[in-house]
């Protein structure tokens, strides 16, 4: 009995000892998570609640409230944390409700909720990117209903956000089974749909793409439907949640799915934000500004910055100096440090403490990993691709040209029947000289008025002598009636397009005995350097021996010219100014009325035109007859040696309806993805065809205030033109003619597009002249604004048309391919890739209305009916340049994909590019 009852002990203690070991494991395991939920708690942060979020909820309405479904996220952002309203600035940074600057990186997310169709319009471009490189650096953000289209603006997106409207109804989602265990579904019934109430007649947004969206999927409305209702992206360090489907109602009746939802998205995107700053605000005014990935309020000088560390790792100071270390940007400098002191003071533009390590360094060396990638995808995209290498042949120096050119033979010198009408071609008596730095000289020409300098619609013809007209333009043949010269001149022959409205003819000389005046144009030896933007003379009186300078450039921001004559010694000047009308054929009737210093000229047959001409010196005017009706001629009272004649043009009133309409034709479908482009587009047409031509008075009267200064602004502006960069070879001719070029090719630019011709009929270029002079002369911004009005009016087919003045689409010619090819150059200068990204659905369009118009059979030749892009003018439907032209419209296509992140396009279009590449090779290639 004694051992059944000691084995009975024994296994009642191994029992018990079993009990005890197995609950002390228990113990262990709950101690060990009670101690991990601690010790991951943030600090401060009692342990019965979880913490709430510092959340930079965007409203576009302030300092207004917003709309009902604004107002109800917002009502519940500030249930679950501290909410700070913020919207983004055009002109950079974040202003909060108060009229404070903010960052995004003074909150733990940034949340933007909208049931509007253009929400990212509305957001801004500035906002974008700044809100893009906050998320690089480690950012949180949230996106839900429409919002999501800021994902397709900051480049993190390719599939579009397909937006529509419903009717009431609930949304439903159901979470992708791999992730039902995901933080945002805490306590929500993963295996079932997710119901959440909708506010009646809300948008619907979701990424419609055949393969999905770009992030990962986390939840769709059916079970791999790829609608993207709840999608993680990662940007950089950052993450982004979007949330869409139907724009969910927080202003409804509490909804338990949509608190536990939205509060679980907002805790899970505020515990992995890595990206916190604290920007010090200086005193007085000043301004954000983001400079190597880190948020400044920047000083307009120097202060005192001084504020307690807090748990700041690094401080950021932005100073103007370039004395030591640091980053420089500008004229600004960035220096890093860590922080070691509680209290941090520095005499600085700008100061940030950041939670980051080597916040600006750590920039720095992201973006150089970014570059490799890019270049490594670029290396990829060229492999297999035969790459020439040119010989190089080595010639000891002094260079000296290999062959000599016959100038005599050069029209670009000016040698044509245009620039000199009086003689045939190739035989100019003088000639012009070259002027290396980027301009021509004449010594004794005599030529009048063929040498033109355009700004805008302002014409200002100089010539050998100096003698000036200014001239504009009338509408081009085809515009509809009424809308030829735009709407200042309410004639019903405007579209015609044959006049050029005269605006007066400026005539210079010096009094001699009795009212005998020596016009300057008349006297031999005349020397004259054309510039681009302004002429130069220099005059000299055979007998009396005194010596005139003369400058001539037409005004900067309105239309006229300015006149400055600078004499040896002490002269006096006299000055006629008249003859301006709609046609010389007219019977004109010119009216002077003279006002002191001062001339206005009218003309009936110029209905709301207004000539103004005066100067700076002393002596009345006088009126003059002549035989289109009145001029007037002024004469110095007193010798001077410098004198200020400054001439404008314009009208009285001008067709307001008409203008309005006119611009309201950049509304299109095309350009509702950039509205704030098209404003820019629309602004520069009213400057250009309108706005130069009000109150000519004011401005004359502007331009003579300080007129050295004003002329000095005008040498400027063309100077660093010509001068930012030089071309000097041993060929003093091709300098001169490059150089010029860098200047001369502004006259082409009116408004937001480039003119065919400066000089004759006023449309719109067709696409196919290329426009390579201005890329690699750094006018980006001008062909950025040409590409953008091309694709404003892409037909709904895809076609890209030529457009008028009057901004009505012109069916003429077939600019589609070379629009892509060009939106590729544009990118391949300036590495705009949010340029791209906005403008490729225009792309995509184009490239499939080629494709279905112009090689409907696919077999890779494309046929076209246009003479200039055949090899024999007059014969139709050569396929040889349309195919070159077309297969480099798909390569650069497939290039273009590449950059947006569009993989199904990029594939697409290599094939077709291969396809025409060797069907060029195979059939046309002989």
């Amino acid at each position: 009995m004694r051992d059944v009852n000691a084995a009975s002990r024994a296994k009642r203690v191994r029992g018990h000892r079993s009990v005890a070991l197995l609950g002390m494991r228990e113990l262990l395991a709950a101690c060990a998570t009670v101690l991990c939920a601690v010790l991951f708690l943030p600090h401060g942060v009692a342990a019965q609640e979880p913490a709430r979020p510092r959340i930079a909820f965007v409203d576009l309405a302030l300092p207004d409230e917003g709309k009902p479904r604004e107002s109800g996220a917002l009502a519940f952002a500030r249930r679950q944390g501290e909410v700070i309203r913020v919207k983004p600035l055009a002109t950079g940074g974040w202003q909060d409700d108060s009229g404070r600057l903010r960052a995004p990186e003074e909150a733990d997310l940034v949340w933007y909720h909208s049931g509007e169709v253009d929400a990212a319009a509305r957001f801004g471009r500035a906002g974008a990117a700044d809100l893009l490189a906050y998320l690089e650096a480690g950012g949180s953000v949230l996106l839900t209903g429409t919002a999501g289209s800021l994902l397709n603006a900051m480049g993190i997106e390719t599939a579009p956000l397909r937006v529509s409207t419903q009717k009431a109804r609930q949304g439903s989602l159901r979470v992708v089974e791999k992730h039902r265990a995901h933080p945002v579904f805490a306590g929500l019934p993963t295996r079932t749909p997710i119901v959440l109430s909708t506010r009646p007649g809300s948008a619907v947004a979701s990424f419609d793409a055949p393969s999905g969206p770009a992030g990962e999927l986390l939840a769709d409305a059916m079970p791999g439907s790829g609608e993207g209702l709840i999608v993680e992206h990662t940007a950089g360090a950052g993450r982004v949640t979007f949330v869409g489907g139907a724009v969910p109602d927080f202003a409804a009746a509490t909804d338990p799915h949509l608190e536990r939802l939205f509060g679980n998205v907002l805790r899970y995107l505020a515990a992995r934000s890595t990206n916190h700053a604290r920007l010090v605000t200086p005193p007085g005014a000043h301004r954000y500004e983001r400079l190597f990935g880190v948020p400044f309020l920047v000083a307009e000088k120097p202060v005192m910055l001084t504020a307690p560390a807090n748990g700041a790792r690094y401080a950021a100071l932005l100073t103007d100096d370039r004395i030591g270390g640091g980053f420089r940007s500008g004229r600004f400098t960035v220096r890093e440090t860590p922080v070691r002191a509680e209290v941090l003071s520095a005499q600085a533009l700008g100061l940030t403490l950041v939670t980051r390590e080597k916040p600006v360094s750590g920039h720095i060396a992201a973006q150089r990993e970014q570059l490799k990638a890019f270049e490594r995808r670029d290396q990829e995209m060229t492999r297999g691709l035969r790459v020439v290498r040119p010989t190089v042949t080595l010639v000891p120096a002094p260079l000296k040209p290999l062959v000599t050119p016959d100038t005599d033979r050069s029209v670009l010198l000016g040698r044509s029947p245009y620039q000199i009408p009086e003689q045939k071609e190739g035989a100019p008596v003088p000639v012009y000289e070259p002027v290396e730095e980027g301009g021509f000289r004449v010594v004794g020409g005599t030529r009048r008025f063929n040498r033109p300098i355009v700004h805008g619609l302002n014409r200002v013809y100089t010539g050998d002598v100096p003698l000036f007209r200014m001239e504009t333009v009338a509408g081009k043949p085809g515009d509809a009636p009424g809308e030829g010269l735009f709407p200042l001149w309410p004639r019903s022959d405007a579209g015609q397009g044959a006049a050029k409205p005269c605006l007066g003819t400026l005539r210079l000389g010096v009094p001699g005995a009795g009212e005998e005046v020596r016009w300057l144009d008349t006297l031999p030896g005349t020397v004259t350097t054309f510039w681009p933007g302004y002429t130069e003379y220099r005059v000299t009186h055979p007998d009396a021996g005194w010596t005139a300078t003369v400058t001539v450039a037409p005004l900067l921001e309105t239309n006229g010219l300015f006149c400055r004559v600078e004499f040896d010694r002490e002269m006096p000047l006299a000055w006629q100014y008249g003859g301006i009308w709609w046609a010389d054929t007219e019977a004109n009737r010119n009216q002077v009325t003279l006002e002191g210093a001062t001339a206005r000229i009218t003309e009936a047959n110029l209905p709301n035109g207004l000539v103004f001409a005066g100067w700076d010196g002393e002596g009345e005017g006088q009126k003059r007859q002549a035989a289109y009706g009145e001029q007037v001629e002024f004469a110095a009272e007193q010798a001077r040696r410098v004198y200020h004649i400054v001439a404008t043009w314009g009208v009285t009133e001008y067709d307001e309806a008409l203008a309005a309409k006119m611009m309201a034709r950049l509304d299109t479908p095309a350009a509702a993805g950039w509205k704030w482009a098209r404003d820019i587009l629309k602004r520069r047409w009213f400057d250009c065809y309108i706005g130069r031509a009000l109150k000519p008075e004011l401005r004359l009267r502007a331009a003579l205030l300080a007129p050295e200064a004003e002329l000095r602004r005008i040498r400027e502006l063309w100077d660093s033109r010509r001068t930012e960069f030089q071309v000097k070879t041993p060929d003093a001719h091709l300098n001169a003619l490059v150089n010029w070029a860098r200047g001369a090719s502004e006259y082409h630019r009116q408004g937001p597009g480039l003119a065919d011709s400066a000089l004759g009929a006023p449309e719109y270029t067709s696409l196919s002249t290329g426009w390579q002079g201005k890329a690699w002369a750094g006018d980006h911004q001008a062909l950025e604004e040409c590409l953008r009005l091309y694709a404003a009016f892409q037909e709904e087919d895809g076609f890209i048309p030529w457009i008028t003045p009057s901004l009505e689409p012109w069916r003429v010619g077939n600019n589609t391919p070379y629009w892509v090819i060009q939106v590729w150059e544009q990118y391949a200068w300036t590495g705009d890739r949010q340029f791209v990204r906005e403008l490729w659905p225009q792309v995509r369009q184009a490239v499939a209305w080629q494709c279905r118009q112009n090689d409907p059979d696919g077999d890779g030749l494309f046929r076209e009916a246009h003479d200039y892009w055949n090899l024999a003018p007059g014969w139709k439907g050569s396929p040889v340049v349309a195919s070159v032209v077309s297969w480099a419209m798909l390569d650069r296509a497939a290039r273009l994909a590449g950059v947006v992140g569009d993989a199904v396009a990029e594939a697409e279009y290599r094939g077709l590019a291969e396809l025409s590449r060797q069907a060029i090779l195979g059939l046309l290639w002989r």
